[in-house]
């Protein structure tokens, strides 16, 4: 296979590892939106749970579960990162323009508003867990 035969082949497979970090991004924030919204609801909806300990779990169980899901995908973002710096560099050497040429984010783009939604709930386990009479 000639050079530009293989840098064709990998362009594709960069796209093919670009696309699977994406797809497996949303759906481990899917996941997390599940756990977190079961824990939300079991806490706050229909009847109150009368173990204090029962509920601190709980909210110990939503700020674990926000920092990992966070952390993994901090981590999918740095392979997806990774991929996209030489996938640019390819379109460079093949004259193609898929990536180089999309439309460029204003000021608040898909990893910033992810990481805010992660930081948001620990801010809302913590604030639960310093000021439970307020989320009653």
């Amino acid at each position: 296979m000639n050079e530009s035969g293989s840098s064709i082949q990998e362009y594709i497979q960069l796209n093919d590892n670009i696309r699977h970090y994406h797809n497996q991004r949303f759906a481990q924030l899917t996941l997390w939106l599940a756990i977190t919204a079961g824990l939300i609801s079991v806490l706050y909806a229909g009847t109150p749970i009368r173990s204090c300990w029962a509920a601190l779990g709980l909210k110990l169980i939503g700020i674990i579960a926000s920092s990992a899901f966070w952390i993994m995908d901090m981590r999918m973002v740095d392979h997806w990162r990774h991929f996209w710096q030489r996938l640019k560099k390819l379109e460079e050497e093949l004259g193609f323009d898929a990536w180089l040429s999309r439309p460029k984010r204003k000021w608040l783009g898909q990893t910033k508003a992810t990481y805010l939604l992660y930081i948001t709930m620990i801010v809302f386990w913590i604030f639960t867990l310093l000021w439970p009479s307020v989320f009653k």
